[in-house]
């Protein structure tokens, strides 16, 4: 493995070397994935696109939140039943923050980050503690204030792992699992919406892998999505750095879990729930209100693929 890093290291410095007099702007480097993220001109953009060491240029797409939930429904009384509670296992959950004081998720929280953008351009600000690109100090990933969808991270890990507390009764579907909280969204002015950057959510898997070696991981948590693919060939050319990412996660043991999209649609997912190697997780619905069980919801996305 520190072999791998070494070359990955050694092409990026090689890369970066061929195009000393461009006008780019070297933004983050990662470890375990031969990706660079860089700002570029036009004239750079040329560069690269003819360089022989480049496979493939992604744009740095923006993601949405996306969830729903039914812990019953999927089985998990009988996981429980079985000794499947999530104990010495750790769920980190890539989204707003937690609430990690919750009496709910009271003691989950193991570990703390925080990736996050500031480009006036898209008129987003970052929303780690005093403005940083990144931070992995204590409390970095508590939820963030700009808006209501900041409660997003709180509840999709009181889904995985809350525990029963007072006279609450019910728990999520690990309850026994404790949590790694990185926060990966930025606040766009313009819309008064979160969006999250996909080269803060890759930055945000190389900390999970880099937590591996204390924790043992089972899952990385993306309840989020940007565009839509219909087909899984269009999906992996168009995010390579996921298909790298995912692939570098699971040859660790650890699942990368992503949601199918929430836009309806019986024949597409979006990025990155479409990549090869994603487990992709859509809605169905629960019964109440005279649906039908274990049907697809409406809005959640499907494909065939």
């Amino acid at each position: 493995v520190q072999a791998q890093r070494q070359r990955i290291a050694q092409a990026q410095s090689a890369l970066l070397n061929q195009l000393a007099g461009q006008n780019i702007r070297a933004i983050r480097r990662y470890s375990f994935i031969p990706h660079l993220v860089l700002e570029v001109d036009a004239s750079a953009l040329s560069a690269l696109s003819s360089n022989p060491n480049v496979m493939s240029i992604s744009e740095d797409k923006l993601n949405r939140p996306s969830l729903m939930e039914s812990v019953p429904l999927i089985g998990a009384p009988a996981a429980w039943a079985g000794g499947h509670t999530g104990a010495g296992q750790v769920i980190a959950i890539l989204d707003t923050g937690i609430e990690k004081t919750h009496p709910f998720l009271a003691g989950k929280v193991v570990s703390e980050a925080c990736y996050s953008t500031t480009n006036a351009g898209d008129y987003t600000s970052s929303l780690c503690p005093g403005g940083v690109s990144e931070s992995t100090a204590p409390d970095s990933a508590l939820p963030c204030t700009a808006a209501w969808i900041c409660r997003h991270g709180t509840h999709v890990a009181g889904i995985a792992a809350g525990k029963p507390y007072d006279s609450i009764t019910f728990s999520g579907v690990a309850p026994d699992a404790h949590l790694i909280s990185i926060q990966v969204y930025s606040y766009d002015s313009s819309c008064g919406c979160l969006w999250a950057y996909d080269s803060d959510i890759l930055a945000a898997i190389e900390r999970v892998q880099e937590l591996a070696v204390t924790f043992d991981i089972a899952a990385v948590n993306l309840s989020l999505g940007g565009s839509t693919y219909t087909s899984q060939e269009a999906c992996d050319s168009d995010n390579l750095p996921y298909v790298d990412a995912f692939a570098s996660l699971s040859a660790e043991g650890i699942a990368p879990v992503v949601a199918a999209g929430n836009d309806g649609s019986s024949n597409s997912l979006e990025a990155p729930g479409c990549v090869s190697g994603a487990i992709s997780v859509g809605s169905t619905q629960d019964g109440s209100y005279g649906t039908t069980v274990d049907a697809i919801s409406g809005f959640s996305d499907s494909a065939s693929f």
